[in-house]
């Protein structure tokens, strides 16, 4: 008779956990945490153990998907409903991706051929797979994490450019990724958008950036023939993004020299990283 140990099934359980909230976060440009990330895992780990113990059937089905949105929570939670749905479905997605993955190594490598039951005393996969085998699966992990990291790391891969802005004489220089995937822009004027992150919002007047914030009431003109409000289609679904007209705004891109470009910024309240950079430029002014 083979039996479960708690700390085995936590570790597999954690792992499991943590690669998949790694990989959706990834795939979605989500800012994380190392802590809540951990914290997030930390929490699937414990539900792992405790499942298998006492639940099953439907009770088992409907706190799994309970348990899945709290961990998604934890570890990505966002003020914006439809892009945690996106994130949360993402991450249900790879879930199941990685453990069909991970059923078909148990399957294939160890002796270890029928599902996990539980009836008197528990059933696993215990020695059925090499210790080799377990080690081999956590480098892998470890390996997988790695590559994704670097196939989605921004700022590694992406062109960088130089950004001057200027807001009634205050001036600002920031450092912005390069987006060619960012076409947004004004449909009468036909002016590009950049966006720049939520700690860079100073760069804007406080008048402005309320204004930006939708505190609208009392705005006098000067402020409102600054704003523009544009459509927008994203991941998340349509929206109105409020962008401010700056004075001027000087972009340097490789090695040319700066120059004026006309453009509107907004602010992001999307979460995204911009691959640790300032702000997302669209590639048509660095052209």
């Amino acid at each position: 008779m083979e039996y479960i140990y708690g700390d085995v099934l936590f570790v597999i359980n954690f792992c499991m956990d943590f690669l998949s909230l790694y990989i959706s976060g990834k795939l979605m440009h989500m800012k994380m945490s190392r802590l809540r990330l951990i914290i997030a895992a930390t929490t699937g780990g414990i539900y792992g153990v405790v499942a298998v113990a006492y639940l099953s059937g439907i009770a088992e089905k409907a706190a799994s998907l309970l348990l899945g949105i709290i961990v998604c929570m934890i570890a990505h939670y966002h003020k914006n409903i439809k892009r945690f749905v996106a994130v949360f479905a993402l991450f249900f997605g790879v879930s199941l991706f990685m453990g069909g993955a991970m059923t078909f190594i148990y399957s294939n490598l160890g002796k270890y051929k029928n599902y996990i039951q539980v009836g008197g005393a528990i059933y696993t996969v215990l020695d059925d797979i090499p210790l080799y085998v377990f080690a081999i699966i956590a480098v892998a992990s470890v390996l997988l994490s790695w590559i994704v990291g670097r196939i989605f790391s921004r700022k590694k891969h992406t062109a960088v450019c130089e950004a001057i802005v200027d807001f009634g004489g205050k001036r600002s220089e920031i450092r912005c990724m390069v987006d060619s995937g960012n076409l947004l822009c004004d449909p009468i004027s036909g002016t590009p958008v950049m966006f720049i992150s939520e700690k860079e919002k100073d760069i804007i007047p406080k008048a402005l950036h309320e204004a930006l914030d939708g505190k609208t009431d009392g705005l006098d003109f000067d402020i409102i023939r600054k704003l523009r409000f544009i459509p927008a289609s994203t991941v998340a679904g349509s929206r109105v993004v409020v962008a401010a007209v700056p004075d001027t705004v000087y972009i340097k891109a490789g090695g040319t020299d700066y120059e004026a470009k006309k453009v509107y910024i907004s602010v992001d309240r999307d979460g995204n990283d911009f691959g640790g950079y300032s702000g997302m430029v669209p590639l048509s002014l660095c052209n």
